[in-house]
């Protein structure tokens, strides 16, 4: 009896507990920056960094956030948006991306850089 205790494979956590991700939803809302103090105080005393870092992050130049100073659309922002819905197939479209780059950009980074980070990309 006691022999049969030890052949009993250990218990293997393969997901952590949390809140469940819907399919083609993303994993936190664009107002959620307290689930993530690290990024929500980054982003509020150097966004700059914050968004050249998230944007290496995704796998682009760093430097592409720049070209946000230029038009009145900020175009890396609509981009890193589009590519992680894609990514991850979240629903969304050009439009609310370009809504939330112009009217939540600080919001909308911090809501990419979290998805990233629950999908393991980030540290």
């Amino acid at each position: 009896m006691e022999r049969d205790l030890d052949l009993q494979e250990p218990l293997v956590v393969r997901s952590q507990p949390g809140r469940a991700t819907e399919p083609g939803q993303w994993s936190t809302g664009l107002c959620d920056c307290c689930s993530d103090m690290s990024d929500c105080c980054f982003a509020l005393w150097c966004l700059p960094v914050f968004v050249c870092k998230t944007t290496h992050a995704v796998g682009s130049c760093p430097c592409l956030p720049l070209l946000d100073c230029v038009g009145c659309v900020p175009s890396a922002s609509l981009a890193m948006r589009a590519t992680i819905r894609r990514r991850y197939g979240i629903k969304g479209n050009v439009w609310s991306d370009c809504f939330y780059g112009c009217c939540c950009y600080a919001l909308s980074w911090c809501q990419i850089s979290r998805e990233m980070k629950r999908r393991a990309v980030l540290p």
